[in-house]
């Protein structure tokens, strides 16, 4: 006998098959991208999609610098570094005695993601021998703000019982921590705010997020 469905149950199937990532699917993809790397010691937070660390590599590389080869060595693993809409920017090249470390922070459509990137070390051969990543799959509905700049600082503003300065920055970007969303990430003077401190509100409604210490110059 047949029996009919619910169409609001059919639809809400339909939306949580289409909106929710493929978690499994993604790190099936990564573990088995981990499995033919010779010799990887790794490490993999139960949360994460992604390895945070992959050691014990010897794994040659292309290129005509330390840049290019450690691009040559990321995008021969898509499934571990790559993602639709995600890139690498390069931030800095480190050198000690006998390694360098290229370091990339992770873009969507463009905008930075904060916190997150991708970190390779070279040997004295080009060849990697270790990489961290903070990098994981991103999907947003959008990217474009619902507040200006100017309402973020705001709604900081307000949060500290300050009034508004002459002088901040403001910056559109990604926060992937929990269930990623768009955000301003605001800075204040230290007259106005000495903790030196990154504001973090929501771009899309202006709900204050919360804070973060700020990194010393050229930190993400």
């Amino acid at each position: 006998m047949a029996r009919w469905v619910p169409a609001s149950l059919c639809l809400l199937v339909a939306v949580e098959a289409w909106a929710a990532p493929p978690r499994l699917e993604l790190q099936a993809a990564a573990r088995r991208e981990v499995a033919l790397m010779a010799g990887a010691v790794v490490s993999w937070p139960v949360h994460r999609l992604r390895p945070a660390m992959i050691r014990g590599l010897a794994e040659a590389t292309r290129g005509s610098d330390d840049e290019s080869r450690a691009r040559s060595f990321l995008q021969a693993h898509p499934a571990l570094f790559g993602g639709e809409g995600s890139s690498l920017a390069v931030r800095d090249v480190q050198s000690t005695a006998d390694r360098r470390v290229v370091r990339f922070d992770q873009r969507y459509h463009g905008l930075p993601v904060f916190g997150a990137g991708v970190s390779v070390v070279l040997d004295q051969s080009d060849r990697v021998r270790a990489v961290s990543s903070e990098m994981e799959p991103l999907r947003l509905p959008s990217i474009q703000p619902g507040i200006s700049q100017g309402a973020a600082v705001g709604a900081v503003c307000a949060r500290l019982d300050r009034e508004i300065p002459t002088l901040f920055n403001a910056r559109l970007g990604i926060l992937a921590e929990g269930t990623p969303r768009l955000v301003y990430r605001v800075a204040l003077p230290p007259t106005v705010d000495p903790e030196i401190r990154w504001h973090l509100v929501d771009a899309l409604s202006g709900e204050y997020v919360g804070w973060r210490r700020a990194a010393p110059a050229g930190g993400r």
